[in-house]
């Protein structure tokens, strides 16, 4: 029985159908397997799997939350002397 695949437009096989005829966009192939790419030539190659970025260890994810929390502070005390100065103008009374 012929095998049909169809391919999207980065001719990327995305489906397979084992029929007596094409149907829609199918087209007759003997090889051709799910996720591989057809070459101008005909034939198709497995596309490389991109690797994973690293996942951080606790030790890095540790030191960003300690980093972030220095931050944090250090925004809380600008804003603590903000709030202290503005205080101090309205117990002055001044404007």
């Amino acid at each position: 029985m012929p095998r049909f695949i169809v391919l999207d437009p980065d001719n990327k096989v995305i489906a397979i159908h084992q029929g007596s005829t094409a149907v829609g966009q199918e087209i007759e192939s003997e090889t051709g397997e799910l996720g591989q790419i057809m070459q101008l030539d005909g034939t198709f190659i497995t596309p490389e799997i991109p690797s994973e970025p690293a996942t951080p260890t606790v030790e890095d994810m540790l030191a960003e939350l300690k980093a972030q929390n220095e931050e944090l502070r250090q925004q809380n005390l600008i804003l603590m002397d903000a709030l202290a100065t503005v205080y101090e103008t309205i117990l002055m009374g001044g404007s």
